[in-house]
């Protein structure tokens, strides 16, 4: 699905920090700049969670090999995107150490599948909290925890993670589009103004392209929650 179409972790927060988390490492105030936003845009669209960013850099200024400080994202970046490997590995049991492998598999799988059954039960505590038996969100709803569920008797085999977050995000993405389908446009345009005010101080910032992403995932999220609806994405596992 197009990178735009996810309504992903709270855009503003992701980017946010991110930032916070650096400058506070560098222990310097100055900001981060357009090319390291692109950077930051790239590890969101890449589904890469926050917490691994976070370790990652971590490790990128622990593991330096001088006192010279660090002054720019990019130093960080194969550091962060080993850890997401290493992270991804950890789900999906792909770990090489022989003896411990079918161990680490089960338990990658027992991992999706348990996050796969709270998000039913989210789902279904949502839907059957809606009155109107007949509300096209109740029915989308409906079809989204009968496809979970498929996923998540298919989910105890061994994973393909990338099939899997397809899978998620198409569902998502059918869901949000309903919740958009519904809302009066007066509250599609709150949704819109939120987003964009949340996003305000980074305007100058922040490149055109990265800045319209954000403003769009920060403007889903709040479609998404005037239903209280999960995020459907591994990101999240």
């Amino acid at each position: 699905m197009p990178a735009d179409a996810r309504s992903g972790d709270e855009a503003e927060d992701y980017y946010a920090a991110v930032e916070r988390h650096f400058v506070s490492l560098r222990g310097s105030p100055l900001f981060v700049s357009p090319a390291e936003w692109q950077l930051i845009h790239r590890w969101r669209e890449a589904q890469i969670p926050l917490r691994v960013v976070k370790q990652g850099l971590e490790q990128a200024f622990a593991n330096r090999k001088s006192h010279r400080p660090i002054r720019r994202l990019s130093y960080c970046r194969q550091t962060v995107e080993a850890s997401y490997r290493r992270f991804r590995e950890a789900i999906a049991g792909a770990g090489r150490a022989g003896p411990v492998t079918e161990e680490r598999t089960a338990e990658g799988r027992r991992n999706v599948h348990d996050y796969l059954d709270r998000l039913i039960t989210k789902l279904e505590a949502v839907r059957d909290g809606m009155t109107d038996v007949q509300s096209p969100m109740r029915q989308a709803m409906g079809r989204a925890v009968k496809q979970l569920s498929a996923l998540n008797e298919a989910s105890k085999e061994p994973l393909g993670l990338d099939e899997l977050e397809r899978e998620l995000g198409a569902l998502e993405a059918a869901l949000i589009e309903t919740a958009e389908s519904v809302l009066e446009p007066e509250e599609r345009a709150a949704c819109r103004e939120a987003a964009e005010r949340s996003l305000h101080d980074y305007r100058s910032r922040m490149p055109k392209d990265v800045l319209e992403s954000a403003v769009r995932s920060a403007y889903l999220k709040r479609v998404r929650s005037r239903f209280d609806l999960p995020a459907l994405s591994l990101f999240y596992l």
